[in-house]
């Protein structure tokens, strides 16, 4: 299945379509609303001294996430590698952004 995120303007819903979908493709459009919503609703936390307790066991029973030197570098190599990207693609991509917004 592909999902495909769009907006609703002036109560319409323009989809764009892949190159690999020939016109009079049939597809089934369900709508559903995006929620904000993000973990769980506060009221679900188990608060009492037991469901306390038992996050702090489970919170100390994580180990540590250590990254060799080499992860590190590798990271970072990543990471100013994406910066000259987006760097690079940056009015490309702001325009994009700009006409979506029109």
């Amino acid at each position: 299945m592909t999902i495909i995120r769009t907006v609703v303007h002036h109560r319409r819903i323009e989809i764009p379509a892949s190159d690999d979908m020939a016109d009079g493709t049939e597809v089934v459009v369900e709508l559903t609303p995006v929620t904000e919503t993000i973990g769980i609703d506060e009221s679900d936390w188990d608060d009492s001294p037991e469901g306390i307790e038992a996050l702090i066991q489970r919170y100390n029973a994580l180990e540590p996430f250590i990254f060799s030197d080499q992860e590190l570098a590798d990271m970072e190599a990543e990471r100013l590698a994406r910066k000259q990207w987006e760097k690079k693609h940056f009015i490309e991509y702001s325009d994009k952004l700009a006409k979506q917004w029109e």
